[in-house]
């Protein structure tokens, strides 16, 4: 459902089914590839997350990697998963290419705004 924002932008809810772990990119990608309303949590031997897998909220049909790992000297967003295994990132997401979505991924739901104007600062 999409709603009308100051005349220009519009804002979405998209809800994610379901989330699941798994512990290789290819596995990830087959998941995604069967049920593309699916996060997947990409995990170490450990059990701590790696990267998140999902496609974009906006409806481009882009499939997006999101680090989450925290090594010495990368940049990751912040990953919680509930107890229900609902997964929420922080902070928001936007991407600078393609559809330009930019999105809260909060409880398997991302909350946000299509058609966006990239962000003025530059990414590095």
């Amino acid at each position: 459902m999409k709603r009308r924002f100051r005349q220009r932008f519009y804002y979405y809810n998209k809800r994610y089914e379901r989330s699941t772990r798994v512990k290789s990119q290819s596995d990830a990608n087959r998941t995604i590839e069967r049920d593309p309303r699916t996060i997947v949590v990409i995990e170490r031997d450990d059990g701590t997350a790696k990267s998140v897998v999902f496609q974009c909220p906006d409806g481009c049909g882009e499939v997006l990697r999101i680090n989450v790992a925290h090594t010495l000297g990368s940049r990751s967003w912040r990953f919680r998963a509930d107890v229900r295994g609902r997964v929420s990132l922080y902070p928001s997401v936007w991407r600078t290419t393609g559809c330009h979505a930019h999105f809260f991924l909060t409880l398997n739901t991302a909350r946000g705004y299509e058609n966006m104007p990239p962000p003025k600062w530059r990414t590095r």
